[in-house]
């Protein structure tokens, strides 16, 4: 049997088997062109000054491979002898579907990151970048993929969107909660009261660094580095305290007793020093700042007054706050300033002595 023979007989009797080994070997050959191509296309991107090119080569990543795959299925259709039903169908559906389909896993990857890098860089706007406006364009671009598809299958979309009208309803009242925080999500961010990197603290107690406002709900990283997830509906109606809305830097005020008997003068003079010191030395303090502090309350058994420290960003003030009561207990301690103890008075009355006395 002669080459042209084997030739002929694949072409003719095991098409479909040729056609994968040559879907094979474009698949690993697009690995290796992908892995030498690719880091030469973000060197390049890399010393241009926009990042409209890194954002394209991104996008590019991993489709390479299956427009190789897509190129050698075509190529192996257009040299094998398939059967004339199966080779119209491949031809007019299959491969233009494909085509479709890669071009618009690239278009969303790469129209998503171009959003979200405009949201990041666009003056006036002021819009924080999420995932949920990242979601919303994927969602579109991959509904308009799935009609081109369709459409080139030949399913007419009338009955399907007449399907949806009907069933939309149910489906609305099934997926309420998903719906109630998408919107709530949505608001949010048109909003913006919260913002990714903003420090929050919400009525419920939670608190933590905002780390994402997703299209069902909001990620928090808190102080022990731990994700709390809260639905966006839960979120929009909560009772929110933003650390990060007007300025980071916030005053610490701390409340301490100092017993009847002090020099408040003197009270007040030792106070201040320490608080000095502890916002000097101490990370998250800030040294500028001339604390603040008032004798407010006549309590049971001491004079109380409240001293305000400042820090210049929320996650600080754990510390701050730990090492001034430290060194202002230490120094009380050194120049005989007394934070007495709650004292009570119980008085006794006699009982017996109003007794009447017996005969």
């Amino acid at each position: 049997m002669s080459i042209q023979d084997i030739v002929q007989y694949i072409r003719t009797e095991i098409p479909f088997t040729f056609s994968i080994l040559f879907v094979l070997a474009a698949y690993f050959a697009g690995r290796l062109l992908e892995k030498i191509i690719v880091p030469w296309l973000q060197k390049l991107a890399h010393r241009s000054r926009t990042d409209f090119d890194d954002l394209l080569v991104k996008a590019l990543r991993h489709k390479l491979t299956l427009v190789l795959v897509v190129l050698s299925f075509h190529l192996s259709v257009h040299l094998l002898h398939f059967k004339p039903a199966v080779e119209a169908t491949l031809r007019q559906k299959l491969l233009p579907s494909f085509y479709i389909a890669i071009f618009i896993l690239f278009a969303q990857g790469f129209m998503a990151d171009l959003v979200q890098n405009a949201l990041r860089s666009a003056r006036g706007l002021h819009l924080p970048s999420t995932s949920l406006f990242s979601n919303i364009i994927r969602i579109i671009i991959i509904s308009i993929g799935i009609t081109f598809i369709l459409d080139v299958w030949g399913v007419s979309l009338a009955p399907i969107l007449t399907t949806l009208g009907v069933g939309g309803l149910a489906v609305a009242l099934a997926l309420q909660d998903t719906l109630s925080n998408f919107f709530a999500g949505v608001q949010i961010i048109l909003s913006k009261k919260v913002r990714p990197g903003d420090y929050v603290v919400l009525d419920s107690g939670q608190e933590g660094f905002v780390q994402d406002i997703s299209w069902r709900n909001t990620a928090v990283l808190s102080l022990e580095n731990n994700y709390i997830i809260i639905p966006n509906a839960k979120l929009g109606s909560a009772i929110v305290t933003n650390f990060n809305s007007g300025t980071p830097e916030l005053l610490l005020p701390v409340t301490v007793g100092v017993s009847y008997d002090s020099d408040l003068e003197f009270v007040e003079k030792i106070t201040k020093e320490v608080a000095k010191e502890v916002m000097s030395s101490v990370e998250g303090g800030d040294p500028s700042y001339e604390p603040f502090m008032n004798f407010h309350t006549f309590n049971n058994s001491s004079i109380d007054y409240t001293i305000r420290l400042k820090c210049i960003g929320p996650q600080h003030r754990f510390k701050l706050v730990h090492a001034f009561i430290k060194a202002l207990h230490k120094r009380y301690g050194e120049v005989g300033i007394n934070i007495p103890f709650p004292i009570r008075t119980v008085y006794m009355h006699n009982m017996a002595s109003n007794a009447p006395k017996n005969d």
